[in-house]
Order: structure tokens, then sequence, then C-alpha cells
């Protein structure tokens, strides 16, 4: 069996497991923000050339058809399997932080916490050079109330790069939380200076630096 066969092998195993799921399930937490994923949002690849090519235009083919699925599941309710449809992407594609993202979400807001925490460590496991991937988590991690272990992860994604300007504002906000206000001023500081059209970043230096000077009072 050659590795495109292999492949592909290995997604109808995954949706034949990750998809069983019967009857819709409405979330518990809070209703589910819309799918971030367009189904025509990855680019269309140039005709393939070599046996690599070919290999990687049949996937991305899948995972855009599995997502058109997905959208569907999303409008009906049914978010168990809008997940594993995600699941299987994400396997396609670990780098792509946007499924990662909305899965975890979905995740979250039907009350699966750990589901969501698993998934989301996975996804890094997979993709460890994806500095969104740690953004992420770090954010879910701020929405559950455990700054500590957000701001690790909201630092590294950082450090790995490649974040948006969401990456500097929850850790900003997590260093606040945790009274780190000297960390807090210096991340909205760095915030600003790269994000600058970022509306929410100017208003928040200031309050963060309101804070540390009321807190080291002359």
């Amino acid at each position: 069996m050659n590795t495109i066969a292999k492949s592909l092998a290995g997604i109808v195993a995954a949706s034949l497991l990750s998809v069983s799921v019967t009857g819709p399930v409405v979330a518990q937490t809070t209703a589910p923000r819309p799918i971030n994923k367009g189904a025509a949002s990855k680019p269309t690849k140039p005709a393939a050339s070599k046996t690599g090519d070919v290999a990687d235009s049949i996937l991305n083919d899948i995972a855009n058809r599995l997502w058109e699925q997905g959208d569907k599941y999303w409008h009906d309710g049914d978010y168990q399997r809008v997940v594993g449809l995600g699941r299987i992407i994400i396997e396609i594609d670990p780098n792509d932080e946007e499924v990662v993202d909305s899965m975890a979400w979905l995740l979250w807001s039907m009350g699966d916490i750990k589901g969501a925490d698993e998934l989301l460590k996975y996804a890094i496991s997979k993709a460890p050079t994806q500095g969104m991937l740690y953004a992420n988590f770090g954010g879910h991690l701020y929405r559950t109330k455990r700054y500590e272990d957000a701001a690790k992860y909201l630092e590294q994604g950082i450090k790995v790069g490649g974040v948006t300007s969401a990456a500097y504002s929850f850790l900003g906000h997590s260093y606040s939380r945790l009274g780190k206000l000297k960390e807090a001023v210096e991340t909205w500081k760095e915030c600003v200076k790269r994000f600058p059209k970022y509306p929410a970043g100017p208003p928040n230096l200031k309050a963060a630096e309101a804070r540390l000077a009321a807190a080291n009072p002359k």
C-alpha cells in the first residue's frame, strides 16, 4: 500500500470512528460561535506535478469537502458531528489552527473542558512550530480561569511566532489577573507596537499603567 493509499485509508477509518454519533447535541454552556473556517477558505493548489503534490491536492480537497459537511451539521445544531469532522481535518492538516480553535470552542461550549484541553494539546504535539496553537490554548485556559497556565502557553506562542494581537491581549489580561502588573504593561506596550491598528491596545495599556502606578505610589 503506497503512502497516498495509507493516508486515505487512515482518514476513512478515522471518519467512521469520529462521526458515528446519533442525534444532535445542543450546547450546554453557551451558544457556540460560528465555525471560523469557511468551506472555501483554503487556497486552491496548482495542478499537481509530483506524487507528493497529488497526495496533498487530494487531501486538501477532502478537508474542504469535510468542512462543507461540517458547516451543514453546525447549522443543524449537531455539534458532535462537527467536532468529529474537525478531528479528521486536523489529521490532514494539523497546522490549521482555525479548525483546532473552532473545535475546542465547540467542546467547551458543550461543557467538555477536558476534551477541549486534550484536543488543543494534541494539536500542539502534531504541529509544535505553529505559534497560534499555543496562543489558542492560552486563550482557552484564560476563558476557563486558569491564568497561570494561560500565561505559560501564551508566552510560548509568542516565542514560537506567527501569533495575532489576541495572544498579546490574553497574555496582558492573564498577567493582570496574576498581579504581575509590570509584565502586563510591557505586554500591552509590545501589543501596541506590533499591532498599532488593534483598537483595544491603547486603552488596555493605559489601564495597565494606571493599575501599576496605583500599586506603586511614589
